[in-house]
């Protein structure tokens, strides 16, 4: 990854805070790379938010392609994982997540961003800051058993791969209308960013511009 190298001035100075970290990045017009890059480098902002585990995934002309572990983010993305990502094409975003538990256990299983795929194929990603309400509700709605330590994410994933609609927005918006919480969310579907956050703001949230494309953060 000749690039950038964007793991060399990480600080991990900061105490944990409020949940977890999340960023997105929307930006067609980098190569996958430099994007992967950026989103590493900004990661490092938000490392302190959650040091249990990350994860990132980014949307290229062959699909989604996502790393997820145990350890801070300059342990995980080692030179030979940022080789595979940085050899994709047509990437246009990246989500990246580093975990503080909130509900549900702390496996691997629970990282996120958490993915799933409609019946029709649609392929869905989701990260997620704060905690959903009534949890159990959602199972209810689910046509599938669930170990009881999945996390609240991965839940909702699910619920969002198994709703119906005649849009993307109406899928994702009637699915919004079926939990509650506190939570900053983005979700990222085919080559879009969805971005939401519960009616009250709870949970912190900022929206920048960055080049010609868009970075979505849980903190400046």
């Amino acid at each position: 990854m000749s690039e950038q190298e964007p793991l060399d001035n990480f600080e991990y100075e900061k105490p944990i805070q409020e949940k977890c970290g999340i960023i997105a990045m929307h930006l067609p017009s980098e190569t996958s790379c430099q994007l992967l890059a950026l989103t590493l480098k900004a990661g490092g902002g938000v490392q302190h938010r959650g040091q249990q585990g990350v994860g990132l995934a980014m949307h290229t002309a062959e699909g989604v392609m996502s790393h997820k572990a145990n350890g801070l983010i300059k342990e995980t993305f080692t030179s030979d994982v940022l080789e595979q990502f940085s050899k994709k094409n047509g990437s246009d975003w990246t989500l990246l997540h580093t975990m503080w538990g909130t509900h549900g256990g702390h496996g691997e299983s629970n990282f996120q961003p958490c993915t799933s795929t409609s019946p029709d194929g649609t392929s869905w990603s989701v990260i997620h800051n704060g905690e959903f309400a009534a949890v159990e509700r959602i199972r209810e709605k689910l046509n599938t058993l669930y170990p009881d330590d999945i996390s609240d994410t991965f839940l909702f994933t699910e619920l969002l791969a198994q709703t119906q609609g005649d849009s993307l927005d109406e899928r994702i918006i009637t699915t919004l209308s079926q939990v509650n919480g506190a939570f900053s969310m983005v979700i990222g579907v085919e080559n879009k960013l969805y971005l939401a956050r519960d009616e009250f703001g709870i949970r912190p949230f900022v929206l920048g511009q960055i080049n010609d494309g868009y970075i979505a953060a849980s903190e400046t």
